[in-house]
Formats: structure tokens, sequence, C-alpha cells
């Protein structure tokens, strides 16, 4: 039984590790309040990158190759909002970063037949795509391609 409480411990620990350094009170006051709880997805490179402005960079063109509409760029915050709007789905993710990491909150709604909104799953798909281009951005850069 010893080793069974061990065991909870250290996989109590690590997923504390495991959270983001930022707490949901310490986020800039544009994020909606329901985005500040719903953290989607966290990008880290394999190593930091050399300032906070390479970070955006990259993260402003995977989103404009994506086709996302870019509703704030606050670089004193360090805070990229952007939009998309697909198939009566709404998706607005505000994503925080810094060198080390980027970080994706997501507000996601889908309006039904009487313009409604309803609040949706997450955009997996959507997700999906934004992290693969933004390591492939950030993995090219580091290459020199």
């Amino acid at each position: 039984m010893e080793i069974k409480n061990h065991i909870l411990v250290a996989l109590l620990l690590s997923a504390a590790l495991a959270l983001p350094v930022l707490s949901a009170g310490s986020l800039p006051d544009k994020i909606s309040s329901y985005a500040k709880e719903n953290l989607v997805l966290t990008v880290t490179p394999a190593k930091p990158l050399g300032s906070a402005g390479e970070m955006r960079e990259h993260i402003l063109r995977t989103a404009i190759n994506r086709e996302w509409n870019v509703v704030d760029d606050d670089r004193e915050k360090n805070l990229v909002v952007i939009n998309l709007v697909h198939r009566r789905n709404d998706s607005t993710l505000y994503i925080v970063y810094d060198a080390e990491r980027a970080r994706y909150y997501s507000d996601s709604w889908r309006l039904n037949r009487r313009g409604d909104r309803v609040r949706r799953d997450e955009p997996t798909g959507w997700l999906g795509n934004l992290e693969g281009d933004l390591k492939r951005s950030i993995n090219e850069a580091a290459l020199g391609l």
C-alpha cells in the first residue's frame, strides 16, 4: 500500500509541474472569463526562442496562413487574439506567449439555425492544424529554411 501512495504522490507532482505558469487570475483582462479557464493547447519549442517577438511572428504567420482573422495583437501583454467563423462555428483563440511557449485559450460557439450562440466542443481539428503549423514554422526558422 505504501508504494501505491508514493506512486500517487509522484503522479500528482508531475501533473502539477505540467500546469501552465500563468494562473487564470494573472492572464490579460482582454481574455474572456470563459476562455481564462479553458486552456486547450500549449506549444513548447525544443529550445526557447530568442525573444517573445520571435514567437509572436510564428504565431501570426501560422494563423494568417490558416486564414484566421487577427482580432488583436497586444505586444505589451504578449497576447494575440484570432478568430475563425466557418459553417456556423465561431471560435476565438487567445494566445499568450513568451520565448518559451505559446498557450492557447479558447472561447468557441456554434450558431444554431435561429442565430443563437450555443457553447460547442473545442475545434480540435483546427487546433491540431495550428499546432502543427506553429511547430513547423519554429523548426524551419531554427534550421534556417
